[in-house]
């Protein structure tokens, strides 16, 4: 790879860097430390935007011995082309054992992102099969008994794998067996974006089914898998909880500095980036809008964001403060968030908002916290999730035992989470409101049934713990209306005191939405 002042800003395939001549940021000298790693399996815990997928591009072609789907039977001179001038070819021992010597999976889960566990099903098979067609070579391989071809066919076979739990289940662990008979070589596997299947599932009620399926898949490829040189995991949260991997190392804030630095840029990086492309860059003032992500290393950048201010300062050199962008926003994963801002309760409500403000608060420190968490609606799994993503980071300052001191990190993300939190109260109120008008409508045309049913919607939507008699009696009255209206269709439950630790009596209440479908189910504060 020649070193270029060029920039690419949406590409994570290193072969296509390397072939087009375009600027990349020299991390090769990582992959000794995570090939020479003692744990089988490692995962890229790093928020997004750091360059976990170009990282994992970069390994599949320093590692593969057949990039593209050809067997070069150790033919490394494609190999050597592509990491011209970088680090690690500085290293022939290393290079002799490794570039190129291992047949490698590599499989992304950035599309199986669906409403539902079917859709999503579908698309995992889907990429199982993109997957295992790239060896189609395994299908005429003479080191294969026919029973191993007959394995393979499965394996490229979607109607097959939607039809047999079992197959699909153990899919990864197949096709790295069939690959060790073909090569006699241990096999590396690649996964990227393990876990945009997981954060779907928590936030549109699927999550059990899904985690039970990508465990199965998991633990057989690596666990028990005697195949296995390496597994290396693209992540926001950790997976071992939600997988049920064991032994697997993560690499967070305190990892050794080789293994931290695999993604984001460090200072003195970015000073390198400024050198090559010729562009003044006031490395303070980039820290204020990018950095602030503290690490073993010192402080980090993301990587995406960095980039986005050298291309835009060179495209516009004359104005160099417009360089400066929230660019986080035009790759935002962050999917959750809105499901956060729709059930905070009050506190969660103050510390975003001292979050926004650039001050410092304070989360709960959790041991152990999956995607789980984000279906069970718990607080601390959403603050820790946004921790992962890279919207809030540690500060090292003002921790205290079983707690984090957080902050917004640096500009880009206050001007996100602001603009996000706007976005949703601006659609929350707008449909309020158009309620409300509804309302006022069926009011005026003394409309009862029309009434029942837009007051049924505000009950569900709205109901919550009372703070205080207006909002006891606010609740009172839509309930009253419609057991006037319904009758015998609004059955109230047994009082419920002592609820949330005996701080107030609830009753438990259970209606009919009417045309609306199924019954709903809530708690009502009393005073």
């Amino acid at each position: 790879m020649k070193k270029s002042a060029r920039l690419s800003l949406n590409s994570t395939d290193f072969r296509e860097l390397a072939d087009g001549e375009f600027f990349y940021c020299d991390k090769t000298n990582s992959i000794k430390a995570l090939m020479e790693h003692p744990s089988k399996a490692i995962q890229l815990s790093r928020p997004q935007g750091f360059g976990k997928s170009l990282g994992l591009s970069m390994l599949y072609n320093f590692l593969s011995s057949c990039p593209g789907g050809r067997d070069l039977k150790g033919d490394t001179a494609l190999h050597a082309r592509l990491f011209s001038g970088l680090e690690i070819l500085q290293d022939d021992f290393f290079c002799n054992q490794y570039m190129g010597q291992h047949p490698v999976i590599q499989i992304r889960f950035s599309h199986a992102s669906f409403s539902s566990f079917e859709l999503t099903h579908s698309v995992i098979c889907s990429a199982i099969v993109n997957t295992a067609k790239q060896f189609s070579f395994l299908s005429q391989s003479a080191n294969l008994a026919p029973e191993d071809r007959l394995k393979y066919s499965h394996l490229v076979d979607y109607y097959h794998l939607m039809n047999h739990y079992s197959d699909l289940s153990l899919s990864l662990y197949e096709l790295s067996r069939l690959l060790h008979l073909h090569f006699n070589r241990s096999v590396c596997l690649l996964a990227d974006d393990v876990d945009i299947p997981l954060s779907a599932a928590a936030k549109y009620g699927y999550y059990r089914e899904l985690s039970e399926l990508l465990s199965h898949m998991f633990t057989s490829a690596i666990d028990s898998n005697e195949y296995l040189a390496k597994a290396v995991m693209g992540a926001y949260l950790p997976l071992k909880d939600s997988l049920g991997i064991t032994g697997c190392h993560y690499s967070d804030l305190n990892d050794n500095p080789e293994l931290v630095t695999f993604t984001g840029f460090t200072a003195a990086e970015i000073q390198r980036i400024a050198a090559e492309t010729g562009i003044e860059t006031d490395l303070g003032k980039l820290s204020k809008w990018y950095g602030g992500y503290q690490t073993g290393a010192g402080e980090m950048y993301s990587a995406a964001s960095t980039l986005r201010y050298f291309y835009n300062a060179s495209s516009n050199p004359q104005d160099p403060e417009s360089a400066y962008a929230a660019a986080w926003m035009e790759t935002d994963r962050c999917h959750n968030l809105p499901a956060f801002l729709q059930h905070m309760y009050s506190h969660d409500a103050a510390l975003m908002k001292t979050l926004i403000d650039g001050e410092i608060g304070k989360i709960e420190k959790l041991s152990h916290v999956s995607y789980k968490d984000l279906s069970n609606r718990k607080s601390g799994g959403y603050w820790q999730y946004l921790l992962s993503v890279g919207c809030i980071a540690e500060t090292g300052d003002g921790s205290e035992t079983g707690c984090l001191a957080v902050t917004a990190p640096n500009l880009e993300m206050r001007t996100y989470l602001a603009e996000q939190v706007q976005l949703f109260f601006s659609s929350r109120n707008e449909l309020f409101c158009k309620n409300a008008r509804y309302i006022l409508s069926a009011l005026a045309e003394s409309d009862p049934q029309k009434l029942a049913n837009v007051l049924s919607w505000c009950l569900k939507t709205y109901i919550s713990p009372g703070k205080g008699a207006p909002l006891a009696r606010y609740h009172s009255f839509i309930a009253g209306y419609l057991e006037c209206f319904y009758e015998s269709e609004i059955s109230y439950i047994s009082s419920m005191d002592g609820k949330y630790s005996g701080e107030r009596s609830w009753l438990a209440f259970i209606y009919d939405t009417g045309e609306f479908g199924s019954k709903q189910s809530g708690y009502m504060s009393l005073v």
